[in-house]
C-alpha cells in the first residue's frame, strides 16, 4: 500500500501544479499594458475580482488616459459594469461615479469640459439612476450618495430637464414598488439642491401622489423622508401641503408606516407652526404611545426627548408629554428596559426646554436615574451633569445635583470619568464653600484607584480647579497632590501635569509670596534631578507658563535653569529645551525680542547634535548633516555590495553549506558595523560626538519605576512614547 501511495504522489502533485499554473495564467493581468488598454482587455473577465479592481481604479485610469481617450474608449465600457452580475462590481462603480464625473467636467480645454458635462447629463445621471434601483442594498446606498454628489455638478438650468425628469420616471415606474420608493427618497434628499420653487412646482405634487401609492414600502418611504423637503419649502407651505400627508400616514393600516411617522416627529415638529406643534402633532404623538404595535410605541418613546426639544420655550411644552418623559426614568422588568438610558441621554435637552422654573416636573425622574442599577444609565447621566447644572442654576445644583455628583465619585471608574472630565464646569456653578467639600475626595482617588488613566484625568483638571478655589485652600490641597503626581510612575500622568502646574503657579502668585514657593522649588529641582526624564519636565512647564501669560515669572525663575539644561549631557534633554524654547519665542513677542533668550536660541542652533540644532530652528545645519548621513549610508551600502560580490565569486555552487556560512558571516559583519560605540551602561555622552539617530541614552542611577497593574501599555520602559519622539531623529 505504501508503495502504491508513493507511486501516486508524483502524478497527483503534477496535476495540482498544472491546475495552479492554469489558474495563474487564466486570471493574471498583463502589467506591461497601460491602464486603459488593460481595462479594455479585461473588463469582460470571468474573474469578478479582476473586474472589481479595474472599476476601483477607473478614475485613475481616466486621469492617466486623458480626456479625449476617456470619452472615446473608457465611457463605452461603463454599461457593462452597470449591468455586471456581481454586486461588488456595481457598488464599486457607484462609488467611483462622482470622482469620474468630476474629472470629466473640471479638466481639459473649455470645449472638452463642455463635452464632459454633456456626458454627465446624458450618461452618468442615467447610469446612477439605474444603480439606485438595484436589488442589493449596498449598491443602492452607494448610488444614492453618488447621485447627490453628481447632481452638485449639474447647472440649475438643467435641473428640471435632467434631474427632476429622472426622478419622475422612477416615481411613476410600475414595474416594482422599489423604484417608486427610491423616487420618493430622492424627492426629499435633493430638495435642498433644487430649491423652494422647483420643490413646490414639481416635487410636492409627486409626494402627494406617492403618499396614495398601493405599495406600503412607498408610503413608508414618504413618511420617513419629510424633513429636508419641509425645511426647503418653509413653515407655512409645510402646514398647508405636507402636514395633511403626514396626518393621513400616521393612521395607516401598516404598522411599519406608522413607525416611520413616529420616527419623523422631530423633523416635522421643527418645520410647523407652534400651534400645530403643541396641538395636532402632540395629539398624534400621544396616539403613537398607545398604538397596538409595540414597535410604534418604542419608536415614539425613543424620539420623545428630541420632540420636546423642538418646543420654543417652557410655556409651549405640554405637561402631559413632560410627564411621559419623566416616567421613562422608572426601571421596568419588561422588554422596554432601555427607556431609562434613553431618558438619561435626552435629559439635559428636555431640562433646557422646560427651564429651571419647571424643574419640579423632572426632579423625581433625575433621582430615579441617579439610583439606577444599570451602570450605563448612571454613566450617561454623569457625562451630562455639568450641562444640567448650568441649566438649573446654583440652588438646584447644590440641593439635588450635588447628591448625584457625590454618589458618582464613589461609583465605578466608568461612571467617575463622566464627572471628572467636566468637574471644573460643574463646581463653577456651586458656591465657594460647597466646591471645597469635594476636593479632598478627589485627591484621595489618586491613592485608592489603580487606574493610571483616572490619575491622568484628575491631574489634567487641577489647573482649572485652582482658579475656582481660594489661594490658601489651593496651597493646602492642590500643591501636595501636584508635587506627588509630578513624580508618578506613568509618563502620561506626569505629562498631564505640565499645564496644571503652570496654572496652579499662576493662581498662587495672586496670594502671598510664600504661597507658590513650595511648588516652585519642586519644579526647579527637576533641573538637577538624576533622571533625565525628570529633567525634561522643567522646559515643558516653563513653556506652559509662558502660554498662560507669565513671561516675567519665566524670566525670573525658569530661564537660568533652562540655560543650564541647554548644556545637558543627554541630547534628549537638550532637544526638549530647544523645542520648548522655540515654541516660547513664537508665542511671546516680548521674549522673542529679549537678547538673553535670543542668545540661548543661537547657542542651541549651534549645538553639536544635529537634532538639537534642528528643533532650535537651524534647518540649514540639519539638512547639511542629514545629507552627509545619507551619503555615508550610501557608501556603506556600496561597500557591503562589493563584499557580497566577492563572496559570491568565491563561493562554490555545489556546496550550499559554504554559501550559508558566507551569509552568516556577512550578517555578523553588518551587526558589528551597526553596533553602537557608546557604552550602554553609562549616560556620559561626549558633546563633540553626535550619537546615532534613535540611540538610547541611559541615565546613571535612574530610579526603578513601579509598574501599573493591568496597564502595561503605559508603563515607563526607558524612554516613554513622547520622550522617545522627542529624542528620536526625524526620518
Amino acid at each position: 500500500m505504501a508503495g502504491l501511495l508513493g507511486s501516486l504522489d508524483g502524478p497527483v502533485s503534477h496535476l495540482e501544479e498544472d491546475e495552479d499554473e492554469f489558474l495563474f495564467s487564466e486570471y493574471s493581468i498583463d502589467d506591461t499594458l497601460d491602464s486603459l488598454t488593460r481595462l479594455e482587455r479585461y473588463h469582460g473577465s470571468d474573474f469578478s475580482l479582476q473586474r472589481m479592481v479595474l472599476v476601483r481604479d477607473i478614475t485613475d485610469t481616466a486621469k492617466e488616459a486623458g480626456h479625449e481617450a476617456t470619452i472615446k474608449r473608457l465611457l463605452p465600457l461603463l454599461p457593462a459594469f452597470v449591468n455586471d452580475s456581481e454586486p461588488v462590481v456595481r457598488q464599486a462603480l457607484a462609488e467611483q461615479m462622482h470622482a469620474l464625473a468630476e474629472f470629466m467636467v473640471n479638466t481639459g480645454t473649455p470645449a472638452q469640459r463642455e463635452e464632459g458635462y454633456n456626458e454627465v447629463l446624458n450618461s452618468f445621471l442615467p447610469f446612477t439612476i439605474e444603480l439606485l434601483s438595484d436589488k442589493n442594498t449596498d449598491v443602492g446606498g452607494a448610488a444614492i450618495q453618488a447621485l447627490l454628489k453628481v447632481c452638485n455638478l449639474v447647472r440649475p438650468e438643467h435641473f428640471e430637464a435632467h434631474v427632476i425628469s429622472l426622478i419622475q420616471q422612477l416615481a411613476h415606474d410600475k414595474r416594482a414598488e422599489d423604484y417608486r420608493a427610491v423616487g420618493a427618497q430622492l424627492c426629499d434628499e435633493l430638495a435642498p439642491l433644487l430649491g423652494k420653487e422647483l420643490c413646490l412646482a414639481k416635487i410636492v405634487p409627486e409626494f402627494q401622489t406617492l403618499a396614495e401609492d398601493s405599495g406600503f414600502a412607498v408610503r413608508k418611504t414618504i413618511a420617513a423622508h419629510l424633513g429636508k423637503l419641509s425645511e426647503t419649502i418653509g413653515e407655512n407651505e409645510t402646514v398647508d401641503k405636507l402636514f395633511p400627508i403626514y396626518q393621513k400616514l400616521s393612521v395607516d393600516m401598516i404598522w411599519g408606516v406608522r413607525k416611520a411617522c413616529a420616527e419623523s416627529v422631530p423633523a416635522i415638529s421643527r418645520c410647523v407652526t407652534p400651534e400645530i406643534r403643541a396641538g395636532k402633532l402632540s395629539e398624534i404623538f400621544l396616539e403613537y404611545l398607545v398604538d397596538i404595535s409595540r414597535w410604534v410605541r418604542v419608536s415614539a418613546v425613543t424620539n420623545l426627548g428630541q420632540y420636546l426639544h423642538t418646543f420654543g420655550g417652557p410655556e409651549e411644552c405640554p405637561s402631559n408629554l413632560v410627564e411621559v418623559f419623566a416616567n421613562m426614568a422608572e426601571s421596568t422588568n419588561d422588554q422596554d428596559s432601555d427607556y431609562p438610558e434613553l431618558c438619561a441621554y435626552s435629559f439635559p435637552a428636555v431640562a433646557l426646554t422646560v427651564g429651571p422654573d419647571r424643574w419640579c416636573e423632572l426632579e423625581e425622574a433625575f433621582l430615579k436615574l441617579m439610583e439606577q442599577t444599570e451602570w450605563k444609565v448612571r454613566r450617561t447621566l454623569s457625562c451630562s451633569l455639568h450641562e444640567t447644572a448650568k441649566i438649573v442654576g446654583r440652588q438646584v445644583t447644590e440641593k439635588t445635583l450635588s447628591q448625584a455628583f457625590d454618589l458618582f465619585l464613589r461609583d465605578l471608574d466608568e461612571v467617575k470619568v463622566g464627572c471628572l472630565q467636566h468637574v471644573a464646569e460643574f463646581l463653577e456653578v456651586m458656591g465657594p464653600e460647597k466646591r471645597e467639600q469635594y476636593i479632598p475626595q478627589m485627591c484621595a482617588m489618586t491613592d485608592t484607584s489603580d487606574s493610571w488613566r483616572l490619575r491622568m484625568l484628575i491631574g489634567s483638571t487641577l489647573g482649572d480647579l485652582a482658579h475656582l478655589l481660594k489661594v490658601e485652600f489651593c496651597k493646602a490641597e492642590l500643591v501636595p497632590l501636584a508635587i506627588k503626581m509630578m513624580g508618578d510612575s506613568v509618563s502620561e500622568v506626569r505629562m498631564a501635569m505640565y499645564v496644571s502646574v503652570a496654572k496652579i503657579l499662576k493662581r498662587l502668585r495672586e496670594g502671598a509670596d510664600n504661597c507658590y514657593s513650595e511648588l516652585l522649588e519642586s519644579v526647579l529641582s527637576c533641573a538637577s534631578a538624576s533622571s533625565f526624564q525628570r529633567r525634561q519636565m522643567l522646559p515643558h512647564i516653563a513653556q506652559e507658563l509662558v502660554l498662560v501669560g507669565e513671561d516675567d515669572f519665566f524670566l525670573e525663575h525658569f530661564f537660568e535653569p533652562m540655560k543650564r539644561l541647554s548644556g545637558d549631557r543627554v541630547a534628549n534633554v537638550r532637544i526638549v529645551v530647544a523645542r520648548c524654547l522655540t515654541e516660547i519665542v513664537e508665542f511671546s513677542e516680548s521674549l522673542k525680542k529679549n537678547p538673553q533668550v535670543d542668545a540661548l536660541v543661537q547657542q542651541l542652533q549651534d549645538d553639536s547634535d544635529r537634532d538639537v540644532a534642528h528643533f532650535a530652528g537651524s534647518e540649514l545645519i540639519y539638512d547639511t548633516r542629514d545629507q552627509e548621513r545619507l551619503e555615508n549610508e550610501e557608501m556603506r551600502e556600496m561597500d557591503n555590495a562589493e563584499v557580497r560580490e566577492t563572496l559570491n565569486m568565491n563561493a562554490e555552487p555545489e556546496q550550499p553549506k559554504d554559501t550559508e556560512m558566507s551569509d552568516a558571516t556577512e550578517q555578523q559583519q553588518e551587526q558589528e558595523q551597526q553596533q553602537s560605540p557608546v557604552d550602554q551602561d553609562t549616560e556620559m555622552i561626549p558633546l563633540d560626538e553626535t550619537p546615532e539617530l534613535g540611540s538610547p541614552e541611559v541615565e546613571e542611577s535612574a530610579p526603578q519605576e513601579t509598574s501599573e497593574p493591568q496597564e502595561a501599555e503605559a508603563k515607563d520602559e526607558g524612554i516613554t512614547s513622547e520622550e522617545k519622539d522627542e529624542g528620536d531623529a526625524v526620518a
